[in-house]
């Protein structure tokens, strides 16, 4: 399954979507946010370094408004050991490739100590 924004809600994250760079910094900046996940081709020569700018202006933005803990992950269908060391570079956090599965989104938020809101692999008694 490619990523899709439903695989967070299915967690119980509220999800807000947002389709330029743009768009993601102007919500970075009007509210906290835990995490920013940008499926996005992550490739200068096919998105002429719109996933390297983004990335870097929701991580620049997120911070400046108090976000210090912001984590930004780039979901991609292949990622280059090049494209990975510019992610990161650009402040990325974490890469996906896809397709990405529920487990693979809980441990990101897990390595970081964020309790996923509703957590199927803890079944209650």
């Amino acid at each position: 399954m490619l990523f899709r924004s439903s695989q967070l809600r299915i967690l119980g994250f509220t999800v807000f979507q947002a389709t330029t760079a743009s768009e993601a910094a102007a919500q970075a900046a009007s509210r906290p946010f835990s995490a920013v996940f940008a499926n996005v081709a992550f490739d200068g020569e096919r998105d002429g370094g719109l996933g390297i700018a983004m990335c870097r202006t929701v991580k620049t933005v997120g911070q400046r408004h108090g976000t210090e803990t912001l984590f930004v992950v780039v979901v991609s269908q292949g990622l280059s050991p090049m494209d990975r060391v510019r992610a990161e570079l650009a402040g990325c956090d974490e890469t996906l490739v896809q397709p990405v599965r529920r487990a693979d989104i809980a441990r990101v938020f897990d390595t970081r100590g964020i309790p996923l809101p509703y957590d199927p692999r803890r079944r209650s008694s």
